[in-house]
């Protein structure tokens, strides 16, 4: 199961969101493993922060048209870990806790739960489309050898949601070993509007990452692998792809 809820943030000061060039992904892991997790469980918190890769969740700043960050957008990937989510922020909410990223401080206003989704529906509702067009909206790069490459190649884009379907996704469901392969062969970056920005790892670790639009044309026929490309989409709507995805980065529309 998949289970998408929305951290809408409230501050004191007049501007409508936490300015987000003070905000790290470090930052951000550590409000959710410090502070907001293990206010509910501690012991549930260690579980989700020690889980072996792929992790079961992913995280992403919500922006204003400013690009300040006016909350979170997190995704559960597994029923323990939405459970934790939505009732410690939830906890957080009506307790009207105090949090801070950095000298800001903010409280959480509103936690949206967005209905459940499973694997089976995303494969039931999967169409054999010949293209997909993803946002990437936050920072996003790939780990290659000593290095990271901050660029869209499909096979990099999409062995994360492979990943993440193999391991979360019911034994019946699971796809065919050389999917991903067949992506690297068959899927292909036809137009795109990216840039390249720092990723603000840490206070003293930056990295290079893109965003922006890419459009992407498969050259196969086939229905089924097709289908399950535009299964693997919408999941990575959900799960995010690249380096750090579980402290904001590699976030997907």
């Amino acid at each position: 199961m998949i289970q998408q809820l929305d951290v809408i943030f409230a501050t004191k000061e007049a501007q409508p969101g936490l300015n987000s060039r003070q905000i790290t992904g470090v930052g951000l892991h550590g409000l959710l493993f410090k502070t907001v997790l293990p206010a509910y469980s501690s012991h549930e918190a260690d579980w989700l922060h020690n889980h072996q890769a792929p992790k079961p969740f992913a995280m992403a700043p919500l922006y204003s048209a400013e690009r300040q960050i006016t909350g979170l957008r997190l995704a559960a990937l597994n029923c323990r870990t939405a459970e934790l989510m939505v009732h410690a922020w939830e906890q957080t909410a009506e307790k009207q806790q105090e949090l801070a990223l950095g000298r800001q401080q903010f409280q959480v206003a509103a936690v949206a739960v967005q209905p459940e989704l499973s694997f089976s529906g995303l494969l039931q509702q999967a169409r054999p489309h010949q293209w997909q067009k993803l946002w990437f909206k936050t920072p996003c790069t790939f780990r290659q050898g000593p290095g990271a490459l901050p660029l869209p190649l499909p096979y990099n884009v999409y062995q994360r949601p492979v990943e993440v379907w193999q391991q979360y996704a019911p034994p019946s469901l699971r796809l065919p070993a050389d999917w991903l392969e067949w992506c690297a062969q068959n899927v292909f970056v036809v137009q795109h509007n990216i840039r390249t920005v720092p990723m603000l790892v840490g206070q003293r670790r930056k990295m290079s990452g893109f965003v922006g639009q890419v459009r992407l044309e498969a050259v196969s026929q086939d229905d089924t692998y097709l289908r399950l490309w535009h299964a693997l989409t919408h999941l990575l709507h959900h799960c995010g792809t690249g380096y750090k995805t579980t402290m904001g980065f590699g976030a997907v529309a």
